[in-house]
């Protein structure tokens, strides 16, 4: 579970990999979004698509930028982000799917 501390901006990196281990090759991305809702399938309180400065992607990894008015939006409290992808083919693929915990100390990780 990923933590993240009110007050701080984050650059948040994900290394995508294929069911094998391998790295999954990103290029030829149609689309690219990041969510974060209070439960999993439940409408999202933050999203970033591609083509903003929060989101980008180089090889296999998936690069989140998360400013703190953004992250001082949410409440102390569990939470769930998510990663899509629709690649070349315009097959739409779950990257990443886990809970996140939001809390209030401002001491930098």
């Amino acid at each position: 579970m990923q933590e993240l501390s009110q007050g701080n901006t984050y650059h948040l990196t994900f290394r995508v990999l294929n069911k094998d281990g391998s790295e999954k090759d990103l290029s030829g991305t149609q689309e690219l979004r990041y969510a974060i809702s209070k439960r999993k399938n439940t409408k999202p309180l933050i999203e970033f698509s591609l083509g903003g400065s929060e989101i980008s992607y180089s090889g296999s990894d998936v690069t989140i930028k998360i400013v703190n008015p953004v992250l001082n939006s949410l409440l102390e409290g569990s939470y769930h982000h998510e990663i899509w992808q629709v690649n070349a083919l315009g097959d739409p693929t779950t990257l990443l799917s886990e809970k996140l915990s939001i809390t209030s100390k401002l001491i930098k990780e």
